[in-house]
C-alpha cells in the first residue's frame, strides 16, 4: 500500500512539472506585446502641492529561467514630489530598464496592466494595477502591498509598513 502511494505522488509530481515546464518559453526566444501602445507616454496626479509623474514604455526584457528568454513588458519610471520637494524620484532615469520602477504587462486584458512597483524609499516592492478609462487618457492607479509572508535572512530587516505613494488616484495623460 505504502509502495502504490508513493508510485501514485511520484507520478503526480512528475506530470504536474511537466506541464509547468512545458509552458515556459524555449531558451532564447523573444515573445512579442504589441498591444500596450495605449499605456505610453506621461501621466500625471495632482491634488493641492502633491504630484505623481509616471512615464510608461514597452521595453523588451531579458528573464533568465529556462536558458533565457525575452519579453516585452510594460516598464515605467515615477516622481512623487510634495510642492518643490522631490519625495521619491526614479524619473531622472528614464529608458535605463535596470532603474525602474514599474515592471508589468496587460496579457488579461488590453485596458489592465498588471505590475510591480518598487517603493524607493521604504526599498520594497507593491502590487500595481493601472486600468485605461474607455477614452484612454486616464489612468486609475490601485497599489497595494504584497499579499503573503516574507522570511528575511541573516542581517536582514523587514522593511517598514505600508507604500511611500498613494494607493489610489486616477491619472491624467500628458
Amino acid at each position: 500500500m505504502k509502495n502504490i502511494k508513493t508510485i501514485i505522488i511520484l507520478f503526480l509530481f512528475i506530470t504536474i512539472q511537466q506541464k509547468l515546464f512545458a509552458q515556459l518559453p524555449t531558451a532564447g526566444s523573444y515573445i512579442t506585446n504589441n498591444t500596450m501602445g495605449a499605456f505610453h507616454g506621461t501621466w500625471q496626479w495632482v491634488n493641492g502641492i502633491d504630484t505623481v509623474k509616471i512615464f510608461l514604455a514597452t521595453k523588451k526584457i531579458f528573464y533568465p529561467i529556462n536558458g533565457g528568454y525575452y519579453m516585452d513588458d510594460l516598464v515605467g519610471w515615477h516622481i512623487y514630489k510634495n510642492g518643490n520637494t522631490i519625495i521619491e524620484s526614479s524619473y531622472n532615469s528614464i529608458n535605463n530598464v535596470d532603474n525602474r520602477t514599474i515592471l508589468g504587462d496587460n496579457f488579461n486584458s488590453l485596458n489592465v496592466a498588471e505590475c510591480f512597483f518598487k517603493d524607493i524609499t521604504k526599498n520594497k516592492d507593491g502590487e500595481l494595477t493601472l486600468s485605461l478609462n474607455a477614452a484612454q487618457n486616464q489612468l486609475t492607479w490601485r497599489l497595494t502591498e504584497h499579499k503573503g509572508m516574507r522570511v528575511y535572512g541573516n542581517g536582514h530587516t523587514a522593511p517598514p509598513s505600508g507604500l511611500t505613494l498613494l494607493r489610489n488616484m486616477v491619472l491624467t495623460k500628458l
